[in-house]
């Protein structure tokens, strides 16, 4: 990794590896012949202020799922994400009803959803090159 940000960029990725540890998102096992791991890559933010001053770097290990075959690898996988007109039925109907809305983040969202099936992932080079072997 390389550039002006690149130390920054490495904490991130510390960071983000740290709480999928906390969370007890995987597990590391012997890779099989018959493995076909999902490889990942990460993506960057940077977050800013209302001053535009930079507040954070962000690390997010990303799932390739694309290279995966339906039906042979998995059954099936998406991301479960709402549809516009969604939110704006419901904003209608809690505005024609008075409701109130109440904003809310939760951290590592994607990483607190259980998996319908087990899949293997490619161990990232950053955790360890002696792993290379393995799969989470």
């Amino acid at each position: 990794m390389q550039g002006k940000d690149a130390v920054k960029c490495q904490a991130s990725i510390i960071m983000e590896l740290d709480e999928i540890n906390r969370l007890k998102v995987w597990k590391i096992l012997d890779r099989k012949p018959s493995d076909h791991p999902i490889t990942t890559t990460w993506v960057f933010k940077v977050k800013c202020n209302h001053k535009h001053s930079i507040t954070e770097h962000k690390a997010r290990m990303c799932a390739q799922g694309f290279h995966k075959k339906e039906g042979l690898d998995h059954l099936n996988m998406f991301s479960p994400t709402g549809k516009i007109s969604s939110l704006q039925l419901l904003i209608s109907h809690s505005a024609i009803k008075n409701y109130m809305f109440h904003q809310m983040d939760m951290k590592s969202a994607f990483l607190n959803a259980p998996l319908e099936e087990d899949l293997t992932l490619a161990i990232p080079a950053v955790i360890n090159k002696e792993k290379e072997k393995k799969v989470v």
